[in-house]
């Protein structure tokens, strides 16, 4: 079975120890395809862009491409994992996509609004979609999205449209609409506990939060 996992940038420091954790753990008959966040290659896309007035589509495909040097780093820095282009050859427990790469080789460009409100949440959405999966895994360092009312409270299920009310969150702005649009769930996890992702992986309830469409509320 395929499992399609989006690793935040914000653990660039903790992933090594994270991909390492789930290629000892994850049952061999599972497949996970990592989609590298940007991180801090990205953030020097986006002062770049700012300091010398790079517009948003040219931006847009820099900072996807940034997301290739996260994919690279974390290749380099854990063995037994192979970096991937074309999904229908997994031979890999863990795998990491090269999205910039899978994007042009698919022709999703088009599929894809060319601004800043567009990060690697969405792109994973876009992703998991034409891979045929109903849900996505995104590791963040948070341990999900947050309550109204209490900073501390983790929402266990919260729908797209809720989502989209919020002022700001751990996903990009984009992310509802491509959940809504495809029909599909995305669960949030903090990657600081890898055995927390290993157990979603294995259909178990875990603390995080799980956004669906349609206002449609279900258990894991």
């Amino acid at each position: 079975m395929i499992h399609l996992l989006k690793l935040g940038g914000s653990l660039i420091a903790e992933s090594p120890r994270i991909l390492k954790y789930l290629n000892k753990t994850i049952n061999p008959d599972n497949k996970v395809i990592i989609v590298p966040g940007g991180s801090i290659f990205a953030d020097n896309i986006r002062e770049i862009a700012e300091e010398y007035n790079v517009n948003d589509s040219t931006a847009h495909w820099m900072a996807i491409l940034a997301m290739e040097q996260y994919a690279y780093y974390l290749a380099g820095n854990v063995e037994n994992i192979e970096l991937v282009h074309d999904t229908t050859q997994i031979t890999s427990t863990i795998s990491i996509l090269l999205p910039y790469t899978y994007i042009r080789k698919m022709g999703l460009a088009s599929k894809l609004p060319q601004n800043w409100d567009i990060t690697s949440d969405s792109i994973t959405a876009m992703i998991a979609h034409e891979l045929g999966l109903n849900k996505f895994i995104k590791v963040t360092d948070v341990d999900g999205i947050l309550g109204y009312n209490n900073d501390n409270e983790v929402i266990e299920h919260i729908s797209t449209a809720e989502l989209s009310k919020m002022n700001s969150s751990c996903t990009d702005k984009h992310l509802p609409i491509f959940l809504e649009r495809y029909s599909m769930q995305c669960i949030v996890v903090n990657g600081k506990y890898p055995n927390r992702i290993a157990r979603i992986i294995n259909e178990e309830v875990v603390l995080g939060t799980t956004i669906y469409p349609h206002n449609n509320i279900q258990t894991v």
